[in-house]
């Protein structure tokens, strides 16, 4: 997602990110992607708007904040609150979309003075918009699945630790990991939990928001010691259908390594079909790279319940 800005909001063929963005219509499709419907306006009449959005003082998620050289709004700079003091944005300086702390921005001459903070009331279904970016809680027929939190750290991170999940979900600092990967708000996470409501794995999804090419990614862990059981097979149909009957996708693909064979074949027994190997596709612990296999999966593909 390259830095264009020429490709503002309102401009003329400006519809979505493809071909790029500048940091306001990048800002406003990721809080499209969250169920928030911001109007199409510049960064100064952002700043005035009180049709769509309100100012407030203190951020929470998904607000938008505004930074300046000055206290003017007039080519402000927009970007994404996160939480945790941190916000997303795509500017010239990076060039592509980046997570910055707020003392970052501060730092900078040009973003050095906090504008104003601006929060949008209206959702695209009418639900709250301050639940829009909220994981729901899903129910399988043996498992349940609920938005990972942070107290969640110690029981994933000791899963992801195990010999044959590190084998395939690689990483140095587990701990810092499970952080970063939280604060993805475009990955939701969910904890899948068996019926004994405890913690055996976690499986995640992004999407593809740009509508002629729209589609879903899975992908999951769980604990060896519940393999073979069914649980990540529940899971996985359980988000499929999630994903399918109502976040409206047509499509899933799902990559495991070309090696991983246990989990190909759970990936086939719920529908997904091969499509073909991705030669070299991620490098491993020696250097070296690993092939991995594209799977998908259309909704008429699903196995019958």
């Amino acid at each position: 997602m390259p830095y264009v800005g020429r490709r503002h909001p309102g401009a003329q063929g400006v519809k979505g990110l493809a071909g790029g963005a500048n940091c306001q219509q990048y800002a406003y499709e990721f809080l499209r992607h969250h169920g928030l419907d911001p109007r199409p306006l510049r960064s100064s009449e952002l700043l005035e708007d009180i049709d769509c959005s309100i100012p407030v003082t203190d951020p929470e998620p998904l607000d938008l904040l505004l930074f300046n050289d000055t206290d003017s709004g007039w080519g402000a700079h927009v970007a994404v609150y996160l939480g945790d003091n941190k916000a997303l944005h795509l500017s010239l300086d990076e060039g592509t979309p980046a997570i910055w702390a707020l003392e970052d921005f501060a730092a900078l001459e040009k973003y050095r003075v906090l504008v104003g903070i601006k929060r949008i009331t209206r959702s695209t279904s009418g639900a709250s918009p301050r639940t829009a970016m909220t994981p729901p809680r899903l129910q399988g027929r043996r498992i349940r699945l609920r938005p990972v939190t942070r107290e969640d750290r110690d029981r994933l991170v000791e899963i992801r630790a195990t010999n044959e999940v590190r084998g395939w979900w690689r990483g140095d600092d587990l701990s810092a990991e499970f952080h970063e990967d939280l604060d993805r708000l475009s990955v939701p996470q969910f904890a899948i939990m068996d019926e004994h409501d405890q913690v055996i794995g976690m499986i995640q999804y992004s999407e593809e928001t740009d509508p002629d090419y729209r589609h879903a990614s899975i992908d999951l862990y769980v604990d060896p010691s519940v393999h073979r059981r069914g649980y990540g097979t529940d899971a996985i149909i359980t988000l499929a259908d999630h994903l399918f009957d109502e976040r409206g996708h047509h499509r899933l693909t799902i990559d495991p390594s070309a090696n991983n064979l246990a989990a190909i074949a759970c990936y086939t027994r719920v529908g997904f079909r091969p499509i073909g190997v991705m030669r070299r596709y991620e490098r491993n612990a020696d250097g070296t790279w690993s092939d991995g296999l594209l799977l998908d999966m259309l909704s008429s593909d699903r196995s019958p319940k």
